[in-house]
């Protein structure tokens, strides 16, 4: 079996490829390619290069976007890939991970897929852009959320390793044969719109009209004035949802014709003083793996003249103005669509009727969501507001405000709503609450059973946080 390795590098149009392998699976299979399922996380195939990857490299685990990703031993991985091969009795096999280029030693894969034909296939995109690329995307990312400046950053030693080629695609030399290298040049009309044309190519797949095609640029960067909000913002390290919210608000800010972030933090006297370190290895890269000779220099785009526009600073951001105006944006934004959104849960005529207060039968769910202000039931720091629950938000069909802290993503607060009105119904003596994590489905029931008289039994494997208060309630717990 013939054996494909995309390794990258990282920010040449990876999740474009990994999209299309997926999304056009079936397709691949009638022409004898495997895009297989093991070892995949999320489009990619990045969790078997981790185990062979130094850790600075790695995602942050505590993350929990990470932290419910088990990762098997390599031995694993790779003998779930052979089994899936081989039940699919395919012709190919590709394989895709950005991470592979940052592997220390290429060598210990030769030793995992020995006995298969296998060709390294890898863009690379002038380094410049690629840092620029590289910091945008870290910036925006929740997963990093960079708050360093730009030229902090690009003095990062962690980044050697992915920008040296000559010494990248050495290492996989050695451990492959030159010959087994194939290296693409992700600039121009490639980087534009035919890097999928190519890709198929280059692996001998032949083009299918009834592929899937991406109808917009995969996961495209943010401009200067929105780039550098966005990293002041990373201070209060955002959530996964708080970084989804301000980025769709971030892609609402008007820039002009400046949507290049890299002209404002990257000066040409900078870009080009950073190239000249790379420009002897780029040109070994040029001849040993794609024949020009001459000295010909690996990328055709010319290199940025200072003549043509000057700058006195390296490094130049936008002005404390732009980004006020930038954050009056986005405030408006967010007015703009929440008062829409109150406009649509309001009702055509009349007032809003108090369900809730209009039953007395259904005081003890009012009051089981009446969260006391002074009770800070998280670690988070993030305390529960009193009467959190605003009055349209009273309707059993909408999430209370005490599910919307990160902590409580997994609560069953998220559904309360929803359950009480049968709690109500029931009116128990007795309730029993299976896992109680941070105690904030607890405190619900705990004020619930008190206004019903109940008992409430809490099961869980460790106890409640010290900080969660039940006043009077917890006689009942």
């Amino acid at each position: 079996m013939r054996v494909i390795l995309h390794i990258g590098v990282h920010k040449t149009g990876t999740s474009a490829i990994q999209e299309f392998l997926y999304k056009n699976s079936a397709l691949l299979h009638a022409q004898g390619f495997l895009y297989p399922r093991s070892g995949r996380f999320h489009l990619n195939h990045n969790p078997i290069a981790w185990p062979y990857i130094d850790s600075v490299f790695l995602p942050d685990r505590s993350k929990p976007f990470f932290s419910d990703f088990g990762l098997p031993p390599a031995s694993e991985m790779w003998e779930s890939l052979n089994k899936e091969a081989a039940h699919a009795e395919m012709d190919c096999m590709i394989l895709s991970g950005e991470d592979f280029c940052l592997v220390r030693d290429p060598c210990v894969l030769r030793e995992s897929i020995e006995g298969a034909e296998i060709r390294i296939l890898v863009y690379l995109r002038r380094q410049d852009h690629l840092l620029l690329s590289i910091y945008n995307e870290d910036v925006k990312n929740a997963v990093f959320a960079r708050t360093e400046k730009f030229a902090d950053f690009q003095r990062e030693n962690r980044l050697a390793p992915l920008l040296d080629y000559a010494t990248l695609l050495g290492k996989w030399e050695q451990a492959f044969g030159r010959h087994s290298i194939q290296v693409g040049v992700y600039e121009g009309k490639l980087a534009s719109h035919d890097l999928l044309g190519d890709f198929a190519a280059r692996i001998g797949l032949q083009w299918n009209d009834d592929f899937w095609l991406p109808t917009a640029r995969s996961n495209p960067r943010i401009g200067p004035v929105a780039l550098e909000l966005k990293r002041r913002f990373n201070v209060r390290k955002p959530s996964f949802q708080q970084n989804d919210v301000l980025l769709d608000a971030l892609a609402g800010i008007h820039e002009g014709n400046s949507a290049d972030s890299g002209d404002f933090i990257f000066s040409d006297q900078a870009r080009n003083a950073f190239l000249r370190r790379f420009d002897a290895g780029n040109r070994i890269v040029a001849e040993r793996y794609l024949g020009q000779h001459n000295n010909k220099t690996l990328f055709d785009e010319s290199l940025p003249d200072p003549q043509l526009r000057p700058s006195d600073s390296d490094i130049c951001i936008p002005t404390e103005d732009t980004i006020w105006v930038a954050a009056a944006d986005i405030v408006h934004h967010l007015v703009s669509e929440l008062a829409e959104s109150r406009n649509t849960a309001a009702p055509e005529s009349g007032p809003e009727p108090d369900p809730i207060q209009s039953d007395p039968a259904e005081s003890g769910l009012a009051n089981a969501m009446n969260i006391r202000g002074e009770a800070d039931l998280f670690q988070s720091g993030v305390p529960y507001r009193k009467n959190a629950l605003t009055d349209s938000a009273r309707d059993l069909l909408k999430i209370p405000e005490t599910a919307q802290d990160d902590a409580n993503l997994y609560s069953m607060a998220n559904i309360a709503p929803i359950y009480m009105p049968f709690l109500t119904a029931l009116s128990p003596d007795r309730i029993v609450e299976i896992g109680s994590e941070k105690g904030g489905n607890t405190e619900l029931l705990a004020r619930f059973s008190s206004e019903i008289g109940a008992k409430l039994d809490v099961v869980d494997p460790v106890a409640l946080p010290e900080n969660t208060h039940f006043g009077d309630q917890g006689k009942r717990i």
